[in-house]
């Protein structure tokens, strides 16, 4: 056979006659021939690659230039030399031909062949988009779900604007109200006195209508820290209206009742409802009790 200098100079000379074939004379179909024969003996050249980028498309061949790339990509030249991954070409390739199935494997695979963050970031974007737009939600929070798992622990904040972004893809897109609470209750889990995520869970008991459920969210707010007096009043009063009216326990509307007036002596909602309940109950001692704190606010 040939010795090494002689197929050097074979390639050189075939590539020499392509690209002028290619870029002076312009006969695609002729440079075409020699850029086969490059490819013969070294089938990821970055030249002849070049090549097919412009001649499959120019000829409507979209395919056969993924299946070519696809083909250069299992090649362990390519991945060193390109300045821009045959994955990621690939990819972008496959989504613009309308094949997001293709775009998605093709990430898939850049993602296991190049974990560098930056790379891994890029392949985590156009997935979350892709799912998005092809509707493979468990995919997307599979996703979601390592990239929470990647997060610092110390960075609560961030593990909670994600969980968020779960909650949606639960609730809007799934519609599986136990993993919209399971998920509220992580949040909560993390940052215990997370004002959105006890309001929205508030709001999804009360729409399922999960009383007890909603008594104790409600009571925990109450309870939170920087929580505005107005604010607390309302949920204590909330707290009271369920005690009595859906559960005909007036007993246990007592203690939120009382604790209004802890924050408002005057309150007069709070005042006229422990007067009826001591009053029903015969409560005559606690009856008193009120009847003096109001006296000492008029």
């Amino acid at each position: 056979g040939p010795s090494g200098s002689d197929q050097e100079i074979d390639i050189g000379t075939l590539l020499q006659i392509a690209m002028v074939l290619w870029k002076h004379v312009g006969d695609l179909d002729q440079a075409e021939e020699y850029f086969r024969r490059v490819r013969k003996i070294e089938p990821a050249h970055p030249a002849a690659l070049d090549f097919y980028r412009v001649y499959y498309p120019s000829k409507g061949e979209n395919q056969k230039l993924l299946a070519l790339l696809r083909q250069v990509e299992k090649s362990p030249r390519a991945r060193s030399e390109s300045v821009r991954p045959i994955g990621v070409e690939i990819a972008e390739l496959a989504e613009s031909q309308n094949n997001p199935e293709k775009a998605i494997e093709a990430w898939k695979q850049h993602l296991r062949s190049d974990p560098s963050p930056d790379s891994a970031l890029q392949a985590r974007t156009a997935l979350a988009r892709l799912y998005r737009k092809t509707e493979k939600w468990n995919a997307l929070l599979d996703l979601m779900k390592e990239e929470i798992e990647r997060i610092p622990e110390g960075d609560v904040r961030a593990r909670v604007e994600k969980l968020h972004q779960v909650v949606e893809i639960y609730r809007d897109k799934l519609r599986l109200d136990v993993m919209v609470i399971n998920t509220y209750n992580a949040i909560l889990k993390l940052d215990p006195d997370n004002r959105r995520a006890t309001d929205e869970l508030a709001a999804k008991f009360r729409a399922l209508g999960r009383w007890n459920d909603l008594i104790a969210v409600l009571t925990r707010k109450s309870e939170m820290p920087d929580v505005p007096d107005e604010e607390r009043i309302i949920q204590l009063r909330e707290i009271a209206d369920l005690w009595g009216e859906r559960f005909g326990n007036f007993a246990n509307a007592i203690r939120p009742l009382e604790r209004i007036l802890e924050l408002s002596p005057g309150d007069e909602d709070a005042l006229a409802r422990l007067k009826d309940i001591y009053t029903k109950r015969r409560q005559w001692r606690a009856l008193i009790d009120v009847l003096a704190r109001e006296a000492s606010v008029l």
